[in-house]
């Protein structure tokens, strides 16, 4: 019985570090590709403004047609593959997690403060989201052992302060 619990939680957790190892890569691969999209159209602009001899322009079109397809198609790749993390996160909240509902301390245009107070220590944490609408008293899911991982149904809420 002690044995099949300690196989459980071995899997939560590796099945949490998977998550979380998949949410730093897509996070670094989408914006790695947002900057290189920005520098070839950067460097696109600049060289038509610069450019007073017409040598290969064909073929500096192609170059930049192909890169930026390319470029584009790595950028929504990577936000399907974000969409499909979350949605692996939200599973394991629903197997693993603990529903909680925590007061909106303040919200702006473009992001919103939660906090929540553990009944049990007292401890209160407070979390980022991104957003402008929201409910008070505002439901995040987190894990139990580890509050900094959690889960809200909209943006990706960071643990800011404990």
């Amino acid at each position: 019985m002690m044995q099949q619990q300690n196989l459980d939680v071995q899997k939560q957790e590796q099945q949490k570090s998977k998550i979380q190892e998949q949410e730093r890569r897509s996070s670094t691969i989408l914006g790695i590709a947002i900057i290189c999209y920005i520098i070839i159209y950067i460097y696109n602009y600049v060289d038509n403004l610069l450019d007073t001899t017409h040598n290969f322009i064909a073929l500096r079109a192609i170059f930049s047609l192909i890169w930026i397809t390319i470029n584009t198609f790595v950028i929504i790749c990577s936000i399907i593959w974000t969409r499909a993390i979350k949605r692996q996160k939200k599973e394991w909240m629903n197997d693993y997690g603990q529903l909680i509902t925590a007061t909106v301390i303040r919200g702006t245009w473009y992001l919103i403060v939660i906090e929540w107070r553990d009944p049990e220590t007292k401890k209160a944490y407070r979390y980022e989201i991104p957003g402008s609408r929201f409910q008070n008293p505002m439901p995040i899911w987190i894990d139990p052992n580890d509050p900094k991982f959690c889960y809200a149904n909209r943006g990706h809420p960071r643990l800011i302060e404990t």
